[in-house]
């Protein structure tokens, strides 16, 4: 008969082998593509069809150029994103390019020389894009029809205003991302094994730490951390303790017990971050 502390060693086990094989996973793509294990929403790539107007062949030459240059950053910044599952992604333009996945960006859809034109309305209708004009005029008919059919027409005198304008339509087009932030962290010293009055009265993990940054509250949703990698996530706190007391805050610098369900495998060093 396998004794109740063998199978918790067992299980116990089990479970940072599978944390263990998750971090070197994580690694794994960190080298391979620069790319984040944290879960960031978007899976298909987001493209957004624009048909463009300039009032020169060289302008025109210079707004399509342009447009390329803007696609290639995006895939550069994707792929020199390093993780660190942290709140410091880096932005350009006010556009998280590291949440892009490959192949985002714009398509032109249509391109020409002078005033536009109901035809370039009717393409970007039909592709559910928008008109981006350079130094070219839009007749009061082509505003009435653009309105019509829900396409927006933008036309600057500046390249740079007009290409802030087209990331502008980039942004519209990307999905809102919960913004975490850390209200507190602490460091796990040592675990410790509990003996009921909890958990239906049987064996239970509490990770004894010390408050490094902030404050943890019992009800703050957390998330356990290992070498900078995310290990776990949690819904809220299962027991909060200062000494034997439960209680509902720690703040920095205090010696705690954290329990969670659904977690018991801390290891001397894994960071828990409050979230909120």
């Amino acid at each position: 008969i396998v004794s109740l502390r063998s199978r918790r060693r067992t299980d116990a086990e089990a479970a940072t082998q599978e944390i263990e094989e998750k971090m070197k996973s994580s690694e794994d793509t960190q080298d391979s593509e620069g790319e984040s294990d944290e879960p960031k929403v978007v899976t298909d790539p987001v493209v957004v069809p624009v048909v463009l107007k300039a009032d020169t062949d060289g302008s025109l030459e210079a707004l399509k150029y342009s447009v390329e240059a803007i696609n290639l950053e995006m895939e550069q910044k994707r792929s020199e994103y390093e993780e660190t599952l942290r709140l410091d992604d880096s932005e350009t333009d006010g556009i998280d390019y590291t949440i892009l996945p490959k192949g985002s960006g714009f398509k032109v859809i249509s391109n020409g020389v002078g005033e536009i034109t109901s035809n370039d309305i009717s393409m970007a209708a039909v592709a559910e894009g928008a008109v981006f004009g350079f130094n070219v005029r839009v007749a009061k008919q082509m505003v009435a029809l653009a309105s019509s059919q829900g396409v927006d027409v933008v036309t600057q005198g500046v390249i740079y205003h007009l290409l802030d304008d087209m990331n502008g339509k980039l942004r519209e087009h990307l999905p809102k991302q919960e913004v975490l932030e850390v209200l507190g962290s602490a460091e796990v010293l040592q675990t410790f094994i509990m003996k009921g009055n909890k958990r239906s009265q049987g064996d239970w993990v509490v990770a004894g730490c010390r408050v490094v940054d902030g404050n943890i509250n019992s009800k703050s949703r957390v998330r356990v951390l290992r070498e900078g990698v995310v290990i776990h996530k949690s819904s809220g706190i299962d027991s909060l303790k200062h000494f034997k007391e439960n209680v509902k805050n720690v703040s920095k610098g205090t010696e705690c017990g954290i329990s969670l369900s659904g977690f018991e495998e801390f290891q001397k060093g894994d960071v828990i971050e409050a979230v909120g």
